[in-house]
């Protein structure tokens, strides 16, 4: 009874054009379900010649990049694939030895900060922006922690971590600051 992944692509490009209109230029960061594609293809013998880069099957304008990983003003974004929990976020600022952004952890976000005696980094979870509502997170329903939808900001070297926040039918309630 399940969507086809044509389905979901349909709806995901859909919603994607809204983002292009806002953001005309853009560094997207790959998450690992874009990537499934790419491996389940490698793990099949199918060259990557054989295949569409991201660009292009999001038919995304020429604004738009795609990178596994990204740093400005040494600051590393991630996707966050490899790490979990609470604090995952801090983890990768501890394992890249930088400050680090990421995503990845539905359930999770905030920010946390670690140094030692020649520097200090943050690890900043931004949590999410997906819809719990939506079919394709149905099998969420009946897990106890539910995504955190939010954004984050680095300014002049500082993290900030911006909640959205809903009412109890999961709609936005307005102006946070």
């Amino acid at each position: 009874d399940g969507y086809s992944a044509g389905d979901e692509l349909k709806a995901a490009l859909k919603k994607a054009k809204e983002y292009y209109k806002l953001f005309p230029d853009c560094m997207l960061i790959a998450g690992n379900h874009d990537v499934r594609v790419y491996k389940r293809a490698s793990e099949s013998g199918i060259p990557k010649g054989f295949l569409k880069e991201y660009t292009e099957w999001l038919q995304a304008p020429k604004g738009w990049s795609v990178h596994d990983k990204v740093e400005i003003d040494n600051v590393l974004y991630i996707h966050g694939e490899g790490f979990s929990g609470a604090q995952g976020h801090l983890t990768a600022a501890i394992k890249n030895m930088q400050s680090v952004v990421m995503g990845h952890l539905h359930s999770f976000a905030g920010i946390n900060y670690v140094a030692n005696h020649r520097l200090i980094c943050f690890g900043m979870n931004v949590g999410c922006l997906i819809d719990i509502h939506a079919y394709a997170f149905e099998y969420g329903k009946t897990m106890p922690n539910k995504p955190i939808l939010g954004c984050g900001i680095v300014r002049k070297g500082v993290p900030q971590f911006i909640p959205m926040l809903l009412n109890k039918k999961g709609r936005w309630v307005g102006e946070y600051l």
